[in-house]
């Protein structure tokens, strides 16, 4: 799976109201993936920057921005990863 269907797949699964503030960082990604030969740094900066506003929206006050991007670009997909599977989780749950 590509970072930006891990990013759609972790953006589907939120609230509404989270869904709302992840559109852009999404649609940025997903224009980056549109280009014919993107640069893999320019991927994985937006994916990067997508997970970075993720948890600046989902998890406020908790996090130093400086902190967050100080993050490398693995363990940002890492973390996606585990938040896609947390998700997916609370969705059976909730079912």
């Amino acid at each position: 799976m590509n970072d930006y269907d891990l990013a759609k797949k972790i953006t589907d699964l939120l609230p509404n109201q989270y869904q709302e503030c992840m559109i852009y960082p999404l649609n940025t990604l997903k224009s980056v993936y549109s280009e014919e030969e993107p640069p893999l740094r320019e991927l994985q900066w937006q994916f990067k920057k997508y997970m970075i506003i993720f948890y600046l929206v989902v998890f406020p006050n908790q996090n130093d921005l400086r902190n967050l991007m100080d993050k490398s670009y693995s363990f940002w997909k890492d973390k996606a990863n585990e938040k896609l599977v947390e998700l997916q989780k609370r969705q059976v749950i909730s079912a």
